[in-house]
């Protein structure tokens, strides 16, 4: 993941960020809102991966209404970012 001042770079692996080829591009100024989710919110994750999920309230191109998105954030030695 890549946070400029106005969006959000999500990539799939390490190759992909040197390549410049994000999976998913979120424009800072549709999120709503950003949260940590609980157990109720994503009922079958595994409990150890529940600090490591974010629920995005997002406004994507084209969209009426909002949407909720979730995101599982990998921690491993050599972080992404």
């Amino acid at each position: 993941m890549v946070v400029s001042s106005k969006k959000i770079f999500f990539y799939n692996s390490e190759s992909d960020k040197q390549n410049a080829d994000p999976v998913l591009i979120l424009d800072l100024n549709k999120v709503f809102h950003v949260r940590s989710v609980t157990q109720g919110d994503v009922i079958r994750a595994d409990a150890k991966e529940i600090p490591r999920i974010l629920q995005v309230l997002y406004a994507g191109e084209g969209m009426r209404d909002p949407i909720f998105l979730f995101f599982l954030l990998l921690v491993a030695k050599n972080i992404i970012c």
